[in-house]
């Protein structure tokens, strides 16, 4: 599986975003192996190989610069690999690919004092906060599309005229992951 080219040169700190799960069916650990590459025109590295089996989805967020220079050209690929001797059922999945200015591991999901419903969501997000707060809402790129000041209740953001697509509410200090269906 390969990512269509994608134009990297936009970013500052760009990551490679994406859930995936991984499945061998012998051997402790497998010798059997999901490996990330990327390519920006000039040559391939390997960003990460995984050989742990996961009975969920593992979110994973890689930083480019670490590995590569990013290029108007780059492309991403996903191999699984069955080794010899033991042919083996190997399987993987990728969802969720993305591409962000930086790490969206630190996302915090949830805390007591800020919830966010529903999400995901097509036309409004409630927030509830026990704190007037500055927050944004913004596009994975860091692209700010919505702004303001909560109250100590319920504040609606309208999403109507957005996208579908996954987005951060950044609240305080606290940023949550927000899905537009």
């Amino acid at each position: 599986l390969t990512s269509p080219p994608m134009d990297l040169t936009s970013y500052t700190d760009p990551y490679v975003n994406f859930n995936y799960w991984y499945y061998c069916f012998y051997g402790n650990p497998p010798d059997d192996t999901l490996k990330v590459f990327i390519n920006n025109g000039l040559e391939i590295v390997e960003l990460v190989s995984f050989s742990t089996i996961t009975t969920n989805w593992v979110p994973a967020s890689i930083r480019v610069l670490d590995h590569i220079t990013p290029t108007s050209s780059m492309t991403v690929s996903f191999r699984i690999s069955d080794y010899s001797p033991n042919v083996n059922i190997t399987e993987a999945g990728i969802d969720y690919f993305y591409v962000t200015n930086s790490s969206v591991l630190g996302i915090s999901e949830s805390n007591d004092w800020l919830q966010v419903y529903p999400n995901p969501s097509n036309s409004e997000l409630t927030i509830e906060s026990k704190e007037n707060a500055e927050y944004s809402f913004s596009d994975l790129n860091g692209k700010v599309l919505i702004s303001g000041l909560t109250s100590q209740k319920h504040t609606k953001i309208d999403l109507t005229g957005l996208e579908t697509g996954t987005y951060l509410l950044r609240l305080g200090s606290q940023t949550k992951r927000v899905i537009k269906e």
